[in-house]
């Protein structure tokens, strides 16, 4: 089962309350202004994981399918700051320095599009405490924003704890080409869907290595595999 939760600052839910130009990255610089939002996001993940064993009286269907000892988070860009906060980056906010949003009950992250340090409230040493498994994606196109870039989004996969740690760099991709095969111009149309394929590859052995416990998938993983169905346009990086 996957939860894709709507935060309220969302562009999505700004545009359905009336602001019709507002669009991914300008919510995105939004963001970067209010610390109360640092803060938010993060804990509305711990709130969903909280309404976890009411989803079965909700939705029949759920009753008695979630097992709460298999929980993974990831998310993408902004999501992927929310998500390196509940692995375990510290977060400095106004008056807390060094904030933990941990959640004990998520075993594994995944990152696309990370966010490195100076936003957000991230710092150099945010990331010295993640020690869970963890999986980061980026590319060479991938450096929308003034300080971002494929080496900024590579610091947290960097600074956390050595040990079950991915980083998958990808030849061509730009910020959104892990979330659509349609992210580049038409007439590289096939590329980005090549992107897509090998974002999936990864992702799927990731959760299967680590929230499923399976051993092929983690072989996989630890093989060049990946990389040679890349053709040279993948590196997957292991601490």
């Amino acid at each position: 089962m996957t939860i894709q939760p709507t935060h309220d600052d969302s562009a999505v839910q700004r545009r359905n309350q009336g602001e019709e130009n507002i669009r991914f990255m300008q919510a995105v610089r939004d963001a970067l202004k209010k610390p109360a939002l640092w803060e938010s996001r993060p804990l509305d993940i711990s709130s969903v994981l909280d309404a976890l064993p009411l989803f079965g009286k909700l939705v029949p269907g759920l009753l008695g399918k979630i097992d709460g000892d298999r929980i993974g988070a990831g998310g993408h860009s902004m999501g992927s700051y929310a998500t390196e906060a509940i692995a375990g980056a510290l977060v400095d906010l106004p008056g807390q320095p060094g904030r933990n949003f941990a959640d004990p009950r998520v075993k594994a992250a995944l990152c696309l599009s990370p966010q490195g340090p100076g936003q957000f409230g991230l710092n150099e040493h945010s990331f010295d405490r993640i020690s869970l498994p963890y999986m980061a994606m980026t590319g060479s196109l991938d450096s929308i924003g003034p300080v971002a870039s494929p080496a900024w989004h590579k610091t947290p996969f960097e600074r956390s704890q050595p040990g079950d740690k991915y980083h998958l760099f990808i030849e061509g991709a730009n910020h959104m080409s892990f979330i659509t095969p349609h992210a580049l111009l038409p007439g590289r149309a096939e590329q980005g869907g090549a992107i897509f394929d090998y974002t999936n590859s990864a992702s799927l052995a990731f959760w299967d290595a680590y929230l499923k416990g399976d051993a092929r998938a983690k072989q996989y993983l630890q093989s060049g595999a990946l990389e040679k169905f890349g053709r040279g346009a993948v590196k997957l990086s292991r601490r």
